[in-house]
């Protein structure tokens, strides 16, 4: 399992399902979602055999522990949401000083014409709001999984005195896939591709006792597979 995957499985346990209308996450949403999957969908017998089976992946035992076993993978990812804001404005700094080295003629035209520097300082702002979310995620992360804050104190710190710097990038297109499966940003071009597929499948033949099945590779933040599940089938 790679990186990127346990990064979107982060983000789905920090999101909330939504209904038809795509209203923006509350403060007590999180909570609330997280209690869900813990509690009523773990009472399936599937999710609940699949709860377990995830457990003994993650168990430090289970193999050797390099940066192929499950938990060390989670770790990684979950260090990489909690060093979000550092690592990021690490890189609107890098920015900073690469403009710094235009030419004043030509900072002047630029400012002038698109103001960038008000456009570091909007990112900067907006750095701040993410970062909100992404310790979200890390807490939400820490309590599905199992893992002590104290362990993920550990294992940042070792990080950084390895000098192992946190995964910018990987955790910057997990935000873009959100934006894109749940934000009301991203509504068109849910709506170029998913409205097509939805309405064939919707039309396809299926009985009570046995429910469409529907693979979806690649499926980002969950959504796809979201409103498939509201189609009465089932999805893996």
């Amino acid at each position: 399992m790679k990186l990127s995957i346990f990064l979107s499985v982060l983000f789905i346990l920090a999101s909330v399902v939504l209904t038809e209308s795509i209203d923006p996450i509350s403060k007590d949403a999180i909570p609330k979602f997280v209690e869900n999957i813990t509690n009523a969908d773990i009472g399936d017998l599937r999710h609940e055999e699949e709860y377990t089976r995830l457990q003994a992946r993650l168990d430090r035992e289970s193999q050797v522990w390099d940066g192929n076993h499950p938990r060390q993978r989670l770790l990684t990812a979950l260090y990489g949401y909690r060093q979000y804001k550092e690592r990021h404005l690490e890189e609107v700094q890098r920015w900073r000083s690469l403009y710094k080295k235009v030419s004043k003629g030509q900072r002047k035209t630029i400012e002038s014409t698109i103001k960038y520097n008000h456009k570091l300082n909007t990112a900067e702002h907006l750095i701040d709001a993410n970062d909100k979310l992404a310790q979200e995620i890390v807490q939400t992360g820490l309590h599905f999984y199992g893992i002590s804050q104290s362990e993920l104190d550990k294992f940042s710190a070792d990080q950084i005195r390895e000098g192992k710097k946190a995964d910018r990038t990987s955790v910057a297109q997990a935000m873009k896939h959100f934006v894109r499966d749940w934000a009301e940003e991203g509504q068109s071009e849910r709506e170029e591709s998913f409205t097509c597929l939805l309405s064939q499948l919707d039309s396809m033949d299926r009985e009570i006792n046995a429910p469409l099945k529907v693979l979806v590779p690649g499926g980002g933040i969950g959504r796809l597979a979201h409103e498939i599940a509201r189609l009465d089938g089932e999805f893996s």
